[in-house]
């Protein structure tokens, strides 16, 4: 829905002519009033209580029934009544409580309770917020028209070889040549794409467009 059939021709041929930014969706950083990523970024400090209370206390958008369990906890802090009444389904909550109930006070053991696959999701969660920040930055700063001097881009000379090749490039001392090589061996070799920094001699034979530019995730 647009205010005129011209908008949506300007969206559209916008789309045509520069695609669009790979953002990592909404579903990376959940669909609570407290986004994963922020829950990440916690942990990330090493503010365990912060976490603790961004994962446990109340929260907008929640129903009213599991508000008042979330602020019943939060003002008498009462972990019994908290554990009954939080509903299974809320594992990270109910891991914290029962592990504070064995180990009061201490923030980082009620973490550590709740299950590894989830406690990553957090951290990766505020990976891929910090990578989409980057990504507007990019756009924001330099504009969708093309690839700039200092874009890291997919490398198109050998895209058959693998960050093996760029590895030994960097003459890095401290890189373990078996070390890559089990590195390689473990990837499908279509997943193994060299990267490089497009230079002025990129630009003038025109050899990336847009569609090649890449960022790293940070990690």
């Amino acid at each position: 829905i647009a205010e005129s059939e011209d908008m949506i021709k300007v969206a559209v041929d916008g789309l045509i002519k520069n695609g669009f930014i790979n953002y990592y969706g909404l579903q990376r950083f959940g669909s609570a009033s407290v986004p994963t990523h922020l829950v990440g970024a916690t942990l990330l400090r090493g503010e365990w209580r912060s976490a603790v209370s961004l994962i446990l206390d109340p929260r907008e958008g929640e129903c009213d029934d599991m508000n008042g369990v979330r602020e019943h906890y939060k003002e008498h802090g009462d972990i019994d009544v908290a554990i009954r009444n939080f509903p299974r389904r809320l594992i990270a909550e109910r891991a914290i409580l029962q592990r504070l109930k064995k180990y009061p006070g201490n923030y980082l053991q009620a973490l550590m309770a709740i299950p590894r696959t989830l406690r990553l999701r957090y951290v990766h969660s505020y990976q891929s917020y910090l990578w989409n920040h980057a990504a507007s930055m990019r756009a924001g700063m330099y504009g969708l028209s093309g690839v700039i001097e200092g874009d890291l881009v997919y490398k198109k000379e050998c895209p058959g070889e693998g960050t093996v090749t760029d590895a030994s490039e960097n003459n890095d001392d401290h890189t373990n040549a078996s070390e890559m090589d089990i590195f390689a061996e473990t990837l499908p070799e279509e997943t193994i794409q060299s990267v490089k920094i497009a230079d002025s001699e990129d630009l003038l034979k025109a050899v990336y467009t847009l569609e090649d530019v890449v960022l790293p995730l940070p990690g």
